[in-house]
């Protein structure tokens, strides 16, 4: 939260430009406002995921929001095999179906 690229937004920019961690895709400079967005996005989703995904409320959007930010990592970055460990381990938070409460 201190690093100067992240509260920038810079730090999404920066790492579609490194070749190895790139597919190429939005790397201009025309895609600033998708960056900001999706650097504080991250951001916010660090910051909260630890907490919120323990309130039953919050839980399966959390795990939705999470699924796709690890899917840009996946197809955006080619970071494939990091973004799907971490696709995997949301199973675990997954709420259990529960059955229904017997009619009396």
């Amino acid at each position: 939260i201190t690093d100067r690229q992240w509260v920038s937004g810079a730090a999404m920019a920066q790492v579609n430009r490194i070749e190895h961690l790139s597919m190429g895709w939005f790397t201009g400079d025309g895609y600033a406002p998708l960056h900001y967005f999706v650097n504080w996005l991250v951001l916010g989703f660090q910051l909260l995921f630890p907490l919120t995904v323990w309130l039953r409320p919050a839980r399966i959007p959390l795990l939705v929001l999470g699924a796709l930010i690890h899917l840009y990592i996946s197809v955006i970055t080619g970071m494939v095999g990091f973004g799907f460990v971490v696709l995997v381990g949301y199973i675990y938070f997954w709420p259990e179906r529960q059955p229904p409460l017997p009619q009396n």
